[in-house]
């Protein structure tokens, strides 16, 4: 229980932590209300959209202004100064509010999600902007690290204490509780709860944190026995994979990229981790260890640079290729700068990530600009090499012309993408209707097909092209083979193919005599066999192509005598019902291979029939 001793401690923390950081708590708290008058609202208030505009700015303010109180702190710069700052972040603020489209799309996400990204990482650095104070960075980083995960512990734990407090009262007093107030708990506890404790107990002191030597031993562990270990293990892996592209001169794989900036990325933190250590002379290899990471990171980058260069010469530029492209480079210039620099500041790492997180979101060098030019000039190649881009416009595709399925598939992605992310504007210029009046019947995603139809051409996906469809074949009788008529036959036995090179039965009849039953994956032929050198041999090719007149390339009821194999000779006689069959077609529609059958066999030897 607590004492009045330790309610008032409590007390006294929260005021002055309200006395210290009064505009992100303001925040913290009037973001709760929003978004509790959100749940209540349920899209029917006409201000609902206007609301979740005005959430969204204050999740950028949140992080914003908690940073400008630690620069304030820090610099100690008069009051009109400080009160400057916090004017020009509420204009700033105002005009992102005003900035946010009614329908906020993917790329409005995307521009989101980065400022995000960028707020948090100014208050990672703000306190050190004038200052080259590497272990006070260390230092009050490890206290806002800590401080997060002691947070989210107790706004869980209180969360969950407390729902679990509302359900007994519910069940055990019948009390009906709106199942809605687990919402707005969560928001109360995930906002203003969790901000005021977060902020309760970060340094004061900033400028005596550079004397500070405290280094959590159980970090040091995790770091050198845990993280560290793994990233060389990835690292390993790459340099592997790298030396096999070089031998085998194939392409790199696009998902190499995403392995490599997430190696990188492990690498910096576990450097980051433990560089306080690199001075004490238990731990002199940290230093050799940091030398060498980014030694080793230029191969590596290399590789990733050639991995994009592949994907952009190919299918242009899009936001994703073009984050690559910026993490790749700030990895180069965190390399250069920790080999070639003998200050070697780790606060440069947060800093040059800010400047490339508002580089690449905003501006007309952005990710989403650059990514709309790019693949605009791509949908004019397409249609200019079948001669429909003229005068600035896509014309119909002319009637005795074809379009290749690569193009149509691409002319798709295209359209697609232009309308997702950038809105029916984007393909405005392109198209010679007025795009409102084709919008009015269709959806944003429809849009695109009706957009295709009138150029002429069918909307494609890449699973629709021939050169994919057209190679797959299926057919079965299962529902048609309930009953098998074995008169007239001495043995029956049933067979599953599974694509295996080698499919060989053998079936003993006596001491003397034996049956055979394979199956030829490179030939397609199916064999029945004996002891006494007799055969017969079924062309399932054949039985493919005829199939195909019939019942094209997908049928599962399909006549059971149309999937029998039938054959004589002077000393065996044999029926084969194939219940299931599917596979693969070459280009000219011949058999490639068989993947899969089910098959019942009925033979007699010897010409001896029952």
């Amino acid at each position: 229980m607590l004492n009045a001793s330790a309610l008032k401690s409590i007390k006294d923390k929260a005021i002055i932590t309200v006395r210290r950081f009064p505009l992100p708590i303001l925040i913290a708290s009037v973001a709760a209300c929003c978004l509790i008058w959100l749940i209540d609202s349920k899209e029917r208030d006409p201000y609902f959209y206007n609301v979740i505009h005005f959430v969204l700015t204050l999740s950028l303010a949140l992080p914003a202004f908690t940073g400008l109180c630690f620069f304030n702190e820090r610099s100690k710069h008069p009051l009109f100064l400080q009160l400057l700052g916090q004017v020009m972040l509420v204009v700033l603020g105002a005009w992102y509010y005003y900035s946010i489209p009614v329908s906020f799309g993917e790329m409005d996400a995307a521009k989101h999600v980065i400022l995000i990204l960028s707020m948090h990482l100014w208050v990672a650095f703000a306190p050190f902007v004038r200052y080259r104070e590497i272990q006070a960075f260390w230092q009050y980083n490890k206290s806002l690290f800590i401080r997060f995960l002691t947070a989210t512990l107790y706004s869980g734990v209180l969360f969950g204490g407390l729902a679990l407090a509302i359900f007994a009262v519910d069940q055990l007093f019948d009390v009906r509780i709106d199942e809605e107030n687990y919402a707005r708990l969560f928001i109360l506890i995930a906002t203003v709860f969790n901000t005021w404790f977060f902020l309760s107990d970060l340094p004061e002191d900033l400028d005596g944190l550079n004397l500070s030597t405290e280094y959590p031993n159980g970090l040091r562990l995790f770091t050198q026995f845990v993280l560290l270990p793994l990233v060389t293990i990835y690292l390993s892996i790459l340099y592997v994979y790298m030396f096999k592209i070089i031998i085998s001169s194939n392409w790199p794989k696009g998902w190499v990229s995403y392995l490599v900036i997430g190696f990188s990325t492990a690498g910096i933190l576990a450097l980051l981790l433990v560089w306080p250590l690199q001075n004490n002379d238990r731990f002199k290899w940290i230093k050799v260890y940091v030398k060498y990471f980014f030694l080793a990171l230029f191969p590596l980058i290399l590789m990733l640079a050639f991995s994009i260069y592949i994907r952009v010469s190919q299918y242009g530029i899009t936001e994703n290729r073009y984050f690559i492209v910026v993490l790749a480079l700030w990895l180069l210039v965190n390399a250069l700068y920790f080999l070639l620099s003998n200050v070697k500041n780790i606060v440069f790492i947060p800093m040059s990530l800010f400047v490339a997180a508002i580089f690449s979101g905003f501006g007309p060098w952005c990710a989403f600009s650059v990514s709309r030019d790019s693949q605009s000039a791509r949908l004019v190649e397409i249609t200019a090499r079948y001669e429909m881009y003229q005068e600035a416009l896509v014309l119909p595709l002319e009637k005795l012309k074809v379009m290749s399925d690569s193009d149509m598939i691409a002319l798709s992605s295209i359209t697609s993408y232009l309308i997702d992310m950038h809105g029916k504007e984007a393909i405005q210029p392109f198209v010679k209707e007025n795009i409102d009046s084709l919008y009015k019947t269709e959806n944003r995603y429809g849009l695109a097909r009706k957009i295709m139809e009138n150029w002429n051409l069918k909307y494609m996906f890449a699973s629709e092209s021939s050169e994919q469809i057209n190679r797959d074949y299926n057919y079965s009788c299962e529902n048609n083979s309930d009953l098998i008529k074995v008169l007239g036959y001495s043995y029956y036995f049933s067979t599953e193919y599974y694509g295996n090179d080698k499919h060989v039965k053998k079936f003993e009849i006596d001491s003397n005599h034996s049956l055979y039953f394979s199956f030829n994956k490179a030939l397609g032929l199916m064999k029945i066999s004996s002891s006494d050198k007799s055969e017969l041999i079924f062309d399932v090719d054949s039985l493919i192509t005829s199939l195909q007149k019939k019942y094209s390339l997908s049928n599962y009821d399909v006549p059971v005598e149309a999937l029998t194999l039938n054959g004589d000779s002077k000393t065996l006689n044999c029926k084969i019902i194939l219940k299931s069959i599917n596979g693969t077609l070459k280009a000219d529609m011949k058999m490639d291979k068989v993947n899969y059958f089910k098959a019942d066999v009925l033979v007699s030897p010897n010409g001896i029939r029952d």
